[in-house]
């Protein structure tokens, strides 16, 4: 085996080996571990046999979990049962705990409500709704309940000036930025 590599990609999984020769290679067994102890074979995959040629293989593990270490490795297998592993790939795919889907009214003008519709995906209680300028100075803070799921907050527009802003969600020590906010004089 020349190469082996695991590479998240829009939520999957991309595993990709390469062989310069096989000899009496029956099939290769993808194995999925997250504790690097037990491993569960997720595809088998046919070998060629005898080749003194490079040889190209691929898979994609469309049902990996989000946010925890998952570990790969090949099972190579010959026609009489010998195997070989090879090295172990780490991958993680990190998933926000949240979303922010829209900031509204934008723009706003001094007295009215601001609504932020949030999607949150990872069950929690709290959140920090901060507001902050285009330099990073914040001019809010605001402690919110949310829960797993679609959440609209709201807050008060009557403290800024008029400018630009960021409102930004703090879970879990996971900061998700919304759009920007246009506050009107």
């Amino acid at each position: 085996m020349v190469d082996f590599t695991a590479v998240e990609k829009d939520n999957d999984i991309i595993l990709e080996w390469e062989t310069a020769t096989e000899i009496n290679n029956e099939y290769f067994s993808v194995e999925r571990s997250y504790d690097l102890r037990n491993y569960e074979e997720i595809a088998r995959i046919a070998g060629e046999g005898t080749t003194d040629e490079d040889r190209f293989y691929s898979f994609v593990d469309n049902d990996a979990p989000v946010n925890q270490p998952i570990y790969y490795r090949l099972k190579q297998v010959d026609f009489d049962g010998a195997f070989e592993y090879s090295l172990i790939e780490k991958v993680i795919i990190e998933r926000a705990y949240a979303e922010v889907n829209r900031v509204y009214p934008n723009p706003v003008f001094g007295s009215e409500t601001v609504k932020v519709d949030v999607e949150i995906l990872r069950p929690t209680d709290r959140a920090e709704l901060v507001v902050s300028d285009i330099f990073g100075h914040q001019k809010m803070t605001k402690t919110v309940s949310v829960f797993a799921g679609k959440n609209t907050l709201e807050f008060s527009a009557n403290d800024l000036t008029g400018g630009n802003y960021y409102v930004t969600l703090n879970i879990d020590n996971q900061i998700v930025t919304s759009e920007m906010l246009i506050v009107a004089q």
